[in-house]
């Protein structure tokens, strides 16, 4: 029995200068298997934090949307 349940949703994107790095098409580059981001997101924001109460069941469903990276995902 849990008392509440959330979804953990891990990506990462490429940003170079800024803005999210461009695709070359004149540059074979493994694209098609993903490509390692320098910038990683938990639920879409760079610094998700979730709280919980002494002695709380939360069910996390853990979703890995990046196209590339295996993440080392931990709970301190």
């Amino acid at each position: 029995v849990t008392d509440s349940e959330s979804v953990i949703t891990l990506d990462d994107i490429l940003i170079k200068n800024g803005t999210i790095a461009p695709f070359s098409s004149e540059t074979v580059d493994h694209t098609l298997m993903g490509r390692y981001g320098n910038t990683m997101f938990v639920n879409g924001d760079t610094s998700f934090s979730l709280s919980l109460k002494q002695g709380e069941i939360k069910r996390l469903y853990l979703v890995n949307t990046a196209n590339a990276r295996p993440f080392d995902f931990a709970i301190p």
